[in-house]
């Protein structure tokens, strides 16, 4: 294009090319290469010589400040000259998540208009450390879905079984410690429609996520692998908790609660434990229940153990509260967190104790474990036969 201002005594025809930059890691750097004809006010071509050239970035076409500025020196030929902008300096890649005009000088005296940056340049904002920024509102179609608005969509059409993944992300960060609760593979952030001092209005707010299938799981959750240390495989911090609607139910799966021993007896996994009372945790503001291994036929028995836990700090990262109660298994010594299943199947350790049947009622007394009839306190009702281990399935909780 030709500049049809022109200041003092040049103009330019202008031609804007991307070359992008390939490191040895196959990683992108932001860099584009600018070429054009620098002509004076006759239309014929400057004189051959290296000429000062200062580019401006902005993100409107008139007024403003510029988010980037380089200087150059280039060589001019027959009016012709080749420039690369972001070697010399970082060009920032998330500048390319909004529309973007340059803005050049020459030898101190600036051209107009501004030119816009067109469709290559703004690969740079799906280069890595990029922020990508949109507008699109919920009301749009998109491959005959309804409602499809969004800031990135990622569409994969291959309908065959080895069709692959939607999106795949790896994640290859490997904190530790309290480090690890910044850092995901995914993490999803909704921030509501208005923003007041970091927190979005209290009737405003969108899903931080929603997960549906058309045929198969809405969402598969995975904690740790096989033979290294468990994690949870979600955690769910609200209100509410977790809801479930549309006739599903928790299958396979028992509730536990976590607890402190504080008793000066080591709780095992398949202990029966009791309650001496409730505490709250000043940080999670939750109820922790204080337990006790379970020896007496006084005793309340509330629940088996399933292993011991860590109480790791509690922090707010990104607006997500992490930290809190995680799994470590094992042995409960005295003051130690723990985790007991109060409702549903659980594998107990009932000794190996002869007369127990399938559909004891189970009582706990001296240490023992015994079948109490219907009416009395239970501490569960026995579901399998006891294996050489003493370890038995225990429905706790259900009548």
């Amino acid at each position: 294009m030709i500049f049809k201002k022109i200041p003092k005594r040049m103009q330019v025809v202008l031609l804007v090319f991307v070359a992008v930059a390939v490191g040895g890691c196959s990683m992108l750097e932001p860099q584009f290469s600018h070429q054009g004809r620098l002509l004076d006010e006759n239309g014929t071509p400057v004189p051959d010589a290296d000429y000062e050239v200062e580019y401006r970035l902005f993100q409107q076409q008139i007024g403003g400040t510029a988010v980037y500025s380089e200087t150059n020196t280039i060589a001019v030929e027959n009016g012709l000259f080749t420039a690369s902008i972001g070697p010399s300096q970082d060009l920032p890649a998330e500048l390319f998540s909004r529309p973007m005009w340059m803005e050049i000088g020459i030898n101190g005296e600036t051209l107009t208009p501004r030119q816009r940056l067109e469709g290559a340049p703004f690969a740079f904002s799906l280069a890595p450390g990029a922020v990508v920024r949109g507008f699109q509102a919920r009301e749009r179609t998109f491959n005959e879905y309804e409602d499809t608005g969004a800031t990135l969509t990622v569409w994969n059409e291959d309908g065959a079984e080895t069709g692959g993944q939607g999106l795949l992300v790896i994640n290859q960060a490997a904190p530790t410690g309290d480090e690890r609760e910044k850092v995901a593979a995914v993490m999803a952030i909704s921030a509501g429609g208005t923003i007041d001092q970091g927190y979005p209005g209290a009737d405003s707010g969108a899903y931080g996520a929603i997960f549906r299938s058309e045929a198969y799981r809405g969402m598969y959750a995975r904690g740790g692998r096989d033979g290294g240390t468990e994690y949870f495989a979600g955690v769910f911090d609200s209100g509410a908790g977790i809801l479930i609607t549309g006739g599903g139910g928790c299958f396979g799966c028992a509730l536990a609660y976590p607890a402190r021993n504080a008793g000066d007896v080591n709780i095992q996994p398949g202990d029966f434990v009791a309650a001496t009372g409730v505490q709250l945790d000043p940080e999670l503001n939750i109820p922790v229940m204080e337990v006790q291994k379970a020896g007496v036929s006084s005793d309340v028995v509330v629940g088996v153990a399933i292993g011991a836990m860590d109480r790791s700090p509690v922090g707010d990262f990104y607006g997500a509260t992490t930290g809190g109660f995680e799994e470590s298994s094992g042995t409960a010594l005295a003051d130690d967190y723990l985790s007991v299943v109060y409702q549903g199947l659980v594998q107990a350790n009932v000794g190996q104790r002869s007369g127990l049947k399938i559909g004891d009622y189970l009582g706990v007394d001296a240490d023992r474990v015994t079948a109490v009839t219907a009416s009395q306190a239970s501490a569960g009702r026995l579901m399998s036969e006891v294996g050489k281990d003493g370890l038995a399935w225990v429905m706790v909780g259900g009548r």
